[in-house]
């Protein structure tokens, strides 16, 4: 069976990528220890090859020690290193970086998002979070409702397009997932983040 939905796809790629540079694990190197074509992982996320569901399992059982089902319901948050298979604990022990351009994890950078601007109940816009997005996910998707931290909202649309759509925080996002979304994104995006809601706090006060 080979997954077609576009939204679904996209759905399972930043997943994937997000836990690969998560764990610092280069794309050879699940081709390998999840017994894939040489080069398969790589075509498989570049969409130039449609993701199977025998090697998207193999992928999910062999690198991260994960059923199928356990994977498309992390939430946000990451399996602990000691859950890893022993070869993959062995193979990333002491990396302290992937020795390849990261893809940035859309979902990290909309928890902290999220988390800074909005509180329980409040209405979320797409407009809104793209203006705080790196350039590099502007152009992105973004359906919270189809995204990995789904379960903390509700979606309220009734046939609006996608860059329009509204969604209502239902569930506030736990201190790991927050930490772990911060290892995530981009140190120095980050950290203009924080001083621009300062400064936006500052500015609201006045």
């Amino acid at each position: 069976m080979v997954l077609h939905k576009i939204d679904e796809v996209v759905f399972i790629i930043e997943l994937l990528e997000s836990l690969r540079n998560h764990f610092k694990i280069e794309r050879k190197e699940i081709d390998e220890h999840a017994k894939l074509k040489a080069g398969q992982y790589s075509r498989m996320i570049g969409k130039s090859q449609k993701i199977d569901l025998k090697s998207l399992r193999d992928v999910c059982k062999n690198i991260y020690n994960l059923s199928l089902k356990a994977f498309l319901n992390l939430e946000g948050e990451f399996p602990t290193y000691e859950s890893l298979p022993n070869k993959i604990q062995e193979l990333t022990k002491g990396r302290n970086g992937i020795r390849e351009q990261k893809t940035l994890n859309l979902t990290s950078y909309l928890v902290l998002i999220i988390n800074q601007y909005y509180k329980l109940d409040d209405v979320i816009t797409n407009k809104f979070i793209r203006t705080y997005l790196p350039t590099q996910l502007n152009g992105k998707s973004i359906e919270l409702s189809k995204t990995s931290i789904k379960n903390h909202f509700k979606d309220i649309n009734e046939d609006i397009p996608s860059k329009s759509k509204v969604y209502k925080l239902i569930i506030p996002f736990s201190l790991e997932t927050i930490e772990n979304a911060i290892k995530t994104v981009d140190p120095l995006w980050y950290k203009n983040f924080l001083e621009n809601a300062k400064q936006k706090l500052l500015s609201d006060k006045k």
